[in-house]
């Protein structure tokens, strides 16, 4: 798969194409995620250390007649996420606990990333399953007590942030990698933090300048709006985590290992 993204750029030295070719990475990468989320699946369980030390799960093609609930859109989603964010190149210069923590705190993050660009590319500003179906409003619906401000906004707040910012495929992927490099968290190891500060800087110097390329000297306001992208991440996981718990013990919905190790 060639994207020739150099050409789209209109790349003028080394330094731009080297970021075209990473853009180009990424994209690559993701396409495949994105395809094997829609055409495959597992009916295994397992846990994020299991997926981590690569434990052979049997994956099947998934029969289209087959009627996959919310948790297993969730299960599936988070398990492609974490598989994505595996295959990144600087991942095998870590060893499995620093993995273990960085995927436990962002890989639902991405998830929710990956959930609302495909929505958004769908044209839809309401989160929905790979399906189309909406996500959330099966359970919403059954329950009084959520508010319709509340309800609004789980369905919208990150589509409507990503419509708003009209974020491009490139920065999209930059930005959702960039996010996952955080040096900042409690208990990495000393190589992993600097692994990690080495790559927040490759991805961030990338975006910025992809941002410069593309919108000139409106580049630089561009790169920190789609920073701004990181809180209303934070915020929108917040309130999934909340609705987690509310399905978890109101409706009874079964997550598998997966789910519960990054929620």
């Amino acid at each position: 798969m060639k994207l020739n993204l150099s050409a789209m750029l209109e790349v003028k030295n080394q330094k731009d194409d080297a970021v075209a070719t990473l853009i180009e990475s990424l994209l690559y990468q993701d396409a495949r995620r994105e395809k094997a989320l829609i055409t495959n699946f597992t009916f295994e369980n397992p846990t994020l250390e299991e997926v981590i030390e690569s434990k052979q799960l049997t994956i099947v093609v998934r029969d289209p007649s087959h009627e996959m609930t919310s948790s297993d859109w969730c299960f599936f989603g988070a398990y492609t996420a974490v598989k994505f964010l595996l295959g990144l190149g600087f991942m095998k210069r870590l060893g499995t606990k620093d993995k273990t923590l960085l995927l436990a705190n962002y890989s639902a993050k991405a998830t929710l990333l990956f959930s609302a660009i495909r929505t958004m590319r769908a044209k839809n500003d309401k989160m929905i399953k790979p399906d189309g179906k909406d996500f959330f409003i099966e359970f919403l619906s059954q329950w009084s007590d959520f508010s319709l401000h509340f309800t609004n906004r789980v369905r919208s707040m990150l589509v409507n942030r990503l419509i708003e910012l009209n974020i491009t495929n490139e920065e999209f992927i930059l930005i959702t990698v960039l996010f996952f490099c955080n040096p900042a968290l409690t208990d990495l190891s000393e190589n992993a933090v600097i692994v990690l500060t080495q790559q927040q800087r490759v991805y961030s110097d990338a975006l910025m300048q992809y941002c410069l390329l593309t919108y000139q000297q409106n580049g630089p306001s561009r790169f920190t709006d789609l920073l701004s992208l990181c809180t209303v991440t934070n915020k929108y996981f917040e309130d999934v985590q909340y609705l987690y718990w509310i399905f978890q013990y109101h409706f009874h919905v079964k997550y598998k290992n997966l789910v519960a190790s990054v929620i």
